[in-house]
């Protein structure tokens, strides 16, 4: 993840290459805008190095922290929830506006993003909050199948939530889809092992509806015991990996 300034200064970087010194000279010589800034849009320009008055700003830089202190109000009103800012992204002919932060107590690679589309001229806000809070539970579901498919507990599942199609529906069948990445420990019979997944999983999958993308890595012991759901790339390498392959169900 990028360091949490680096979105923020990239959109206004952007916008503000449209204007020149002039505009510029006119833009900080209009004062006693009497904006006041909240408490958090004054910590979101300081961790930026940017001034936290106002009156100070680039216009770019003023419509960037005040569409950034607007989703979160957003995000304040759906979730009894803090979230710590990562980035912003300004809306844009490739991008929908965006508002990328990570709830308190969790990471940066714990990212929610609450984007904005316009359907119409009509502004429409979502978020995908709700696919972060399944996850834990979601990797559970997931693994006890394959639990039961390898009669081994050394097995270990992390997952991206890409879609829940009704956000009312508790259940995961025929509603989320998902990237997972599979970790089991090698034994000694890893063809036997691979031989019952590629068949069994593609059927339980099937028989689920669980559509996903899933990449299965057969690990060695030493890095196996070592990874967890933000170090596991570190680990994907031929030393560490003993077989692996990828089983999938699209609609």
């Amino acid at each position: 993840m990028r360091k949490k300034s680096a979105l923020f200064l990239i959109c206004c970087f952007i916008i503000c290459l449209v204007g020149c010194g002039e505009k510029i000279k006119t833009e900080h010589s209009q004062k006693n805008s009497q904006v006041e800034l909240t408490s958090r849009q004054k910590k979101i320009l300081k961790e930026a190095g940017l001034s936290t008055n106002y009156d100070d700003l680039l216009s770019s830089q003023r419509i960037a922290i005040k569409r950034i202190e607007e989703l979160y109000k957003y995000l304040d009103s759906e979730y009894d929830e803090e979230f710590i800012y990562e980035g912003y992204i300004a809306p844009n002919s490739l991008q929908d506006e965006q508002l990328i932060v990570y709830p308190q107590g969790l990471t940066e690679s714990d990212i929610v993003t609450v984007t904005v589309s316009k359907i119409d001229d009509k502004e429409i806000i979502t978020d995908d909050y709700l696919n972060l809070l399944l996850r834990d539970d979601y990797e559970s579901y997931i693994k006890n199948i394959i639990v039961k498919l390898v009669n081994s507990e050394n097995v270990k599942v992390y997952s991206e939530i890409t879609e829940v199609k009704d956000k009312n529906n508790s259940e995961y069948d025929n509603n989320v889809s998902a990237m997972n990445k599979i970790f089991i420990l090698s034994t000694d019979d890893n063809k036997e092992m691979l031989d019952k997944l590629n068949k069994k999983y593609k059927e339980s999958l099937e028989s689920h509806k669980l559509y996903s993308v899933n990449k299965f890595y057969i690990m060695e012991e030493n890095a196996f015991e070592k990874i967890t759901k933000y170090n596991y790339e570190e680990y994907l390498n031929d030393d560490n990996i003993v077989a692996k392959f990828r089983c999938s169900l699209s609609e």
